[in-house]
């Protein structure tokens, strides 16, 4: 299954040095996907990590949600003018 990053959030070129010059080379950062599921994980540990006793199965849970999240995000974006 093929899953919509959404494309990249933070594209921009990386210099470089070498022994046969400098240059510039594109990146594309992290994906649309990624950073909204980063920002939609970060928003529920900010409330939810000092109440919970089982930590591990939290952010298990907590990640899953986050790209539930994601995706919705990204969705919406389609039809958003």
């Amino acid at each position: 299954m093929i899953i919509d990053d959404g494309g990249p959030a933070f594209p921009h070129e990386v210099e470089y040095l070498s022994p046969e010059g400098a240059g510039r080379t594109p990146h594309s950062g992290m994906s649309m996907r990624d950073y909204f599921a980063a920002k939609a994980m970060q928003a529920v540990l900010a409330q939810v990590i000092e109440n919970t006793a089982d930590i591990v199965s939290a952010v298990t849970k907590l990640s899953t949600a986050a790209y539930r999240v994601a995706d919705a995000m990204l969705k919406a974006r389609e039809t958003t003018p």
